[in-house]
């Protein structure tokens, strides 16, 4: 009995207007749905690889193939050839044929000249994250379909249906192993393992690492290492495992071991070591605002900073750290526009204060000057992106605005501005980096009261009160500042530990040793040029009284832990070229990208099961076309030939995994029957399959669904 035509003509409607909606937003997005169009092609075409692998497989074997998808069900479109040409359906879900479910759809036959027919349907599904082949007697709930047929899975014998089985995996492996001889073949930027920096008080430091360190070995590991290893090798570490690194300094080889830690809030553990920076000046997204605060260019290459050549950002850093001033000069190289001859310029950048250069647990963490931490100043301000859940909220608000049912919805802006000092956030007065940082992450979605100095329009300073939006990102929150130490005013915004040198919140320092200052970097360098025993600060407190406090010259000298740097310096990171000498180099750096990928993917996964790695590293299919579409837009074409390659290694690893329904868990099951001479019931075949298929379907859902809240939220 066919479906009524009322049933029928709903879903035909209804796919219509999916359609027109579908071609209104690709013309209206040309540029972005191409980009997805290119990332959706790779990332489907790697599944493509491992069906194939499993469909020649089953040809060979002389094993008859019914069926192959790119993407599952529902089907949107399905060629086949027949005796008559090439019957094509389209949306058979849709426009089905109970009478003869073959011509289901919209079905049509192409070609007029007899053929002889074939006997697999090649099929485009809906859900572009996966595949499948459809062999004669298989079926996805573990039972085999008993038939006479000799072609059919079923029959033939176990060690032919396990190198089916095994095709697809054995075809990705082979697919990564080729997208990097090609990469290395040509020749991709990398970033080295050249130590940028190590941050104070974690492991890295600890052990002895310095910035310019090269690591050389790590792991055992030591041919065509990069830095991502390094973040590797931490992240996929045991508990409290000692990791082997090998350092070359200046041509003098040293030995560490250094044991990873997770710091509270991070999802891995890590050394603290950060990328080195090159001295070449990045991309920004306003080039001008660049220019007129640091007469910085795009390009420009860093020569000298204050008279002294630097070849390296460490060196550069080093140079900085003893600059206590609030700029420095720079002498960097830049490419004439129009003749593209190099010219060296002169710049000046202003200089900050770091506010903390660790990882700040607690308000000990924090840089200061003798105990004594300056009150906060807003360096920039960086107006609150919307998340594309924040974006799709507005515009449908919008919508509805226009109808009157609800008043227009108004953009959030940013009341906070560049160089207000800030006096007070929710109910700290005088905050420090750590109470600010505390107050919007507590407040996280809520409004935050503030209050700020900021400079009228006469150029006085006047006291504002504003109320500011703390923004969530998943477990972090922002309000859309950058602060620095306020350094030209010598304002106490806290004393760390009273008992060494007790200066009360919202003080100003006047005088150190009877000689007045205007700002701290007067009083860092009365205290470094200080010969006495003693250091007497003298301050007030809202034009009161003077008051005094003491403390020892030479603990004054070591308690002073700031570390000037640039209030806008973007620099690219440093990259280096990984190329192979030849051919069979090539393919020897391949085959040590690929074991190392795979063996990478098995950690990781090693890693969920003893919780050393957190699931929501983890990313799914969603999280793979973002990331992809990112690297296309951007125009790094090799970059994405060489993720490719990983992500080919991550599902044959996944699909190798030894449980139904995966490939590994069927491997497993052909082999036992190999062994004990005949097959596992297929009732256990159908149990343990039809519970491992929850398991699939239950991760695929957890990573899905954070792929697309990441997605959202960023």
């Amino acid at each position: 009995m066919s479906k009524p035509k009322s049933k029928l003509n709903s879903k035909v409607f209804i796919w219509t207007i999916i359609f027109l909606l579908a071609v209104y937003y690709v013309a209206g997005n040309i540029n972005t749905v191409g980009i997805f169009v290119l990332a959706l092609i790779g990332f489907g075409s790697m599944i493509i690889v491992h069906e194939f692998g499993h469909f020649i497989a089953a040809k060979l074997s002389d094993i008859k193939v019914e069926a192959f998808s790119i993407g599952f069900p529902p089907m949107l479109i399905g060629i086949m050839r027949t005796e008559k040409g090439f019957r094509i359906r389209i949306l058979p879900s849709v426009f089905s044929n109970e009478k003869d479910p073959d011509s289901s759809g919209l079905c049509f036959t192409i070609g007029k000249k007899k053929r002889k027919p074939g006997e697999t349907e090649y099929q485009i599904g809906l859900i572009p994250f996966g595949g499948f082949v459809k062999m004669l007697g298989q079926e996805d709930m573990g039972e085999v379909k008993s038939t006479d047929d000799p072609r059919s899975y079923a029959n033939k014998p176990a060690l032919k249906r396990l190198a089916v089985i095994s095709a697809g995996v054995s075809l990705n492996i082979l697919s990564a192993l080729i997208l990097f001889i090609v990469v290395f073949l040509v020749g991709i930027k990398l970033p080295p393992t050249i130590v940028g920096g190590v941050v104070p008080d974690m492991p890295a430091a600890k052990a002895g690492i310095l910035p310019g360190d090269k690591i050389i070995e790590i792991d055992g590991r030591s041919k065509d290492l990069d830095f991502t290893d390094i973040r590797v090798a931490a992240a996929l570490s045991g508990d409290n495992e000692e990791i082997s690194i090998k350092i070359d300094r200046n041509s003098e080889i040293f030995d560490f071991k250094i044991t990873p830690i997770k710091q509270p809030g991070d999802t891995h553990k890590v050394f603290g070591i950060f990328q080195a920076l090159s001295l070449e000046v990045s991309k920004v997204d306003d080039p001008n605002n660049l220019y007129e605060t640091t007469g910085l260019k795009t390009g420009d290459v860093i020569k000298s900073v204050n008279g002294q050549d630097v070849q390296y950002s460490w060196e550069m850093q080093e140079v900085l750290k003893n600059t206590f001033a609030g700029s420095a000069s720079l002498l960097v190289e830049r490419k004439h526009k129009d003749t593209g001859q190099a010219e060296l310029v002169k710049v000046s950048i202003p200089l900050s204060i770091s506010l903390a250069d660790r990882i700040v647990t607690k308000r000990s963490d924090l840089n200061h000057i003798c105990m004594l931490v300056p009150q906060l100043r807003i360096a920039s301000t960086n107006q609150p992106k919307a998340t594309r859940l924040e974006r799709l909220k507005y515009h449908i608000s919008n919508l509805i605005s226009k109808t009157g049912l609800i008043d227009k919805p108004v953009k959030y802006k940013l009341p906070l501005k560049e160089g207000d000092i800030l006096l007070a956030i929710d109910k700290h007065e005088y905050p420090t980096f750590y109470e600010l940082r505390e107050s919007v992450k507590d407040n996280k979605g809520k409004d935050l009261s503030a209050k700020v100095f900021r400079l009228n329009e006469k150029g006085e300073q006047e006291k504002v009160e504003i109320v500011v939006k703390s923004f969530s990102r998943g477990e972090d929150a922002y309000i859309g500042i950058n602060t620095v130490f306020d350094l030209e005013q010598p304002v106490v915004a806290a004393s760390l530990d009273p008992n060494i040198l007790n200066v009360p919140a919202g003080a100003t320092i006047i005088a150190i040793n009877n000689t007045k200052v205007g700002n701290w970097y007067d009083i860092i360098k009365l205290i470094k040029n200080e010969t006495g025993s003693k250091i007497i600060f003298q301050y007030q407190i809202t034009g009161t009284e003077t008051k005094t406090a003491g403390i020892a010259t030479n603990l004054a000298k070591k308690l002073i832990t700031i570390s000037p740097e640039p209030e806008i310096l973007p620099l690219n990171l440093m990259q280096n070229s990984y190329k192979a000498e030849g051919p069979i180099a090539a393919i020897m750096m391949g085959s040590r990208r690929t074991v190392r990928f795979i063996a990478m993917t098995y950690a990781t996964l090693k890693g969920l099961l003893t919780r050393n790695v957190s699931p929501k590293n983890i990313q799914g299919p969603v999280g793979v076309l973002d990331m992809s579409y990112s690297i296309i837009s951007g125009k790094q074409y090799l970059t994405y030939i060489y993720f490719m390659g990983i992500i080919s290694s991550c599902i044959a690893v996944f699909n190798f995994l030894p449980f139904l329904p995966l490939d590994g868990g069927l491997a497993l099951f052909l082999l036992i029957e190999k062994i004990k001479g005949s097959p596992v019931n297929a009732k256990i075949q159908v149990a343990i399959t039809s519970f491992g298929w929850i398991m699939v379907g239950a991760l695929a859902l957890y990573v899905t669904i954070n792929d697309i809240i990441r997605f959202f939220i960023m």
